[in-house]
């Protein structure tokens, strides 16, 4: 693989494809109106040439010597065998262009453009689509420019190469050219700006101002107040990309074709790649502190299948690749398993265009509730445009609150998973008398999302099957043992590395602060938050990274008695003490007046303390111990005053549970709220 120039990393190169019929050329062809910012890219090709195409200008034709010698000499930047016939980017005319100052324009196959984004990584992928696949046919059929048997070829190829779009930036729809054409065109001034980001100066953000001024007066104000949230919300979007420097000076005036408008409704379907123009990602109202305690109290159902693996069905396809359908929970239904596999013509932008079915009928409000939680709360990227539906289901005493059925296809030369897909079942059945509901199917939505987002990456990024272990750098941001875990149900729900990576995403992005396998494996990391944040980079997949250590004290507090010190009024106190951490609280130590008294095998403790006879100042230290051997500790102090006068502090001996006097002066009866009690510092 070719390195990319040193020298070129101020521009970025904007890669166009399409399928055939899609009208790409003609879209892209407006860029022609710019020589002095963009340079289109002439590929070579062995194909004969079509009527009306000049040789230079539309392809440079070569024969298939001339080519297969061309490639034997390194010349290529990129070259595919397309439709029976090469096509190629030569590495010289492309840095020309580079070393310019213009955006080079490339209008090249999904192959080609995925190997020019793994040089290139700042690269722009727009896909060109057609309005519906019968009209590219009929725009195919009428250049007549192919026989039968190419057109066929043609058309064999719409499904693999649509299986690419969710890897490219946006999505343009070409029914209308003009407007099309008008969205490429605002779509580059964006992606621009955007890749300034906060470098701008003061003289191009006054003459953006001035765009949106004039956009104001000659496109109408609802138009240009959608043209400036779009600018501000990609100028506020926080990802890692190349940043195109001043050199490069293209605004939204520059690319604003006389008599059009910067921003129109049409085609523009949607950035792929996480940098979303809309919607604006709305913060939710987070959950009160009373539900999240209600929830924790019961927390969502989840079933622990019987030992079996996850996936569901793998079936050929008729180009050699293969389609793999999961699910993680039984019941699904083959219209369920069908919802996955079946390519689907509607176009997703956002939470907002996910197929959406409440088959009980009863929850009217649901839907909104849900997409705006979606939407605004949890963590999204371009894997959202392959979310097939989410569906609203009362399926009975299942076992589970929530299901994720996913599909992904792998080529037929085993080396690509080129696409993904997903659906999510909540079932209301466990939740439908609550007075929390809505708060339970977002929680379950969260978890099962989690899914969705972890698994669409590990499959389409990094080309790991379901049977496949996440990359080892989870297991450094996350510490658990690749022995102790497995991926499917073997080792049951708990134990499963795909439902852990779920409940992590739900724990980090949900809002409700609940994680099911916290008593087994305690709270993730920040560090496994920034893991999830990225998942899919190609320097995850085979990184060597340094375990992450957690060195994060548990926090230690009494919460009953609520006084400190506390004055006796009887001859007793009754002590509860609750811990938090990242990770598990494995046991608290309970000192008094600085001499270890028991050790508790438990992260949370009810302590009843009898000072018959014996008065004075009691100064209890408990210290919490996690997994990491981190401490954390809290004081708590008991004033146990005489009726007339104090007497001598004696020193009995300790007793734990049994009620015989601690060396203190106190007698202590332990009440773990979970493990076993030890006493003497003693720990088993």
């Amino acid at each position: 693989m070719n390195k990319e120039p040193e020298k070129l990393h101020s521009q970025f190169p904007l890669i166009i494809s399409g399928v055939a019929g899609s009208g790409k050329s003609s879209v892209v062809a407006k860029l022609k109106d710019f020589p002095d910012k963009f340079a289109l890219s002439v590929s070579y090709t062995t194909r004969r040439p079509r009527a009306g195409e000049i040789n230079g200008v539309d392809y440079n034709y070569i024969s298939n010597e001339e080519f297969e010698a061309a490639i034997q000499r390194g010349e290529f930047l990129e070259w595919e065998n397309v439709h029976t016939d090469k096509y190629g980017t030569k590495k010289a005319d492309f840095e020309q262009i580079m070393h310019q100052g213009k955006i080079p324009v490339m209008t090249i196959d999904v192959k080609g453009a995925e190997n020019i984004k793994k040089i290139y990584k700042n690269a722009l992928l727009i896909f060109i689509m057609p309005p519906t696949l019968e009209e590219a046919l009929k725009r195919v059929q009428k250049r007549g420019a192919e026989t039968a048997e190419e057109v066929a070829v043609r058309v064999a190829r719409f499904n693999l190469e649509t299986s690419y779009k969710s890897k490219y930036d946006y999505t343009v729809v070409n029914d209308v050219l003009e407007t099309a054409q008008n969205r490429l065109l605002e779509i580059i001034s964006v992606e621009v700006e955007k890749r300034k980001g906060h470098h701008l100066s003061k003289t191009t953000k006054a003459i953006l101002i001035s765009v949106i001024s004039l956009i104001f007066l000659s496109a109408g104000l609802a138009q240009a107040y959608l043209y400036q949230q779009n600018l501000l919300l990609n100028r506020n979007i926080t990802q890692k990309e190349d940043i195109v420097s001043d050199e490069i000076s293209i605004n939204a005036d520059d690319l604003t074709a006389s008599g059009s408008t910067a921003l129109s409704s049409g085609n523009v379907v949607a950035p792929t790649s996480g940098s979303a123009v809309v919607p604006s990602r709305k913060k939710v109202i987070p959950p009160t502190a009373a539900t999240k305690k209600a929830i924790i109290a019961q927390p969502p159902k989840y079933e622990t299948p019987a030992a079996a693996p996850i996936v569901e069905a793998t079936k050929s396809n008729t180009d050699g690749s293969t389609t793999t359908v999961v699910a993680t929970a039984a019941g699904a239904t083959q219209a369920d398993l069908n919802t996955v596999s079946n390519v689907s013509s509607i176009v997703i932008n956002s939470p907002y265009d996910v197929p959406y079915s409440d088959e009980t009928g009863l929850y009217p409000g649901l839907e909104k509730s849900l997409k705006d939680y979606l939407n605004g709360a949890l963590k999204w990227r371009n894997e959202i445009s392959s979310m097939k539906k989410i569906t609203i289901r009362d399926a009975g005493a299942t076992g589970w609150a929530g299901q994720y059925l996913g599909g992904y296809t792998v080529s037929a030369d085993g080396k690509d998973i080129t696409t993904a897909s997903g659906s999510i079942i909540l079932n209301t059945y466990y939740y439908k008398d609550s007075p929390i509901f809505d708060d339970y199917m977002k929680l379950v939505l969260s978890h099962e999302y989690g899914h969705h987002y972890t698994l669409y990456h590990k499959w389409v990024d990094w080309d790991l099957t379901i049977s496949d272990r996440f990359p080892d750098s989870y297991y450094t941001v996350r510490p658990l043992t690749k022995s102790g875990t497995a991926t499917d149900y073997s080792l049951g729900w708990e134990n499963c590395e795909a439902e852990i990576i779920a409940e992590d995403y739900s724990y980090f992005y949900s809002g409700y602060s609940w994680h099911g396998m916290k008593d087994t494996y305690g709270y993730p990391l920040s560090a496994t938050k920034s893991w999830l944040a990225i998942i899919g980079d190609a320097s995850l997949r085979n990184a060597d990274l340094a375990p992450v250590l957690d060195t994060e004290s548990p926090k230690i507090t009494i919460s009953s008695p609520t006084e400190n010190p506390y004055t006796l009024v009887d001859d007793s106190v009754n002590i509860k003490v609750t811990t938090s951490d990242n990770v598990i609280v494995k046991r608290i130590e309970v000192y008094i007046n600085d001499k270890l008294e028991a050790t508790y095998n438990t992260s949370g403790l009810s302590l009843g303390a009898s000072f018959v006879k014996n008065y004075g100042t009691f100064t209890f230290k408990f210290k919490a111990y996690d997994e990491a051997g981190n401490v954390g500790e809290t004081t708590f102090v008991a004033i146990h005053n005489a009726p007339v006068v104090p007497t001598p502090v004696p020193v009995p001996a300790v007793e734990v549970e049994t009620g015989t006097s601690a060396t203190s002066g106190a007698v202590l009866s332990g009440s773990v709220v979970s493990g076993d009690v030890t006493s003497g510092g003693a720990s088993h």
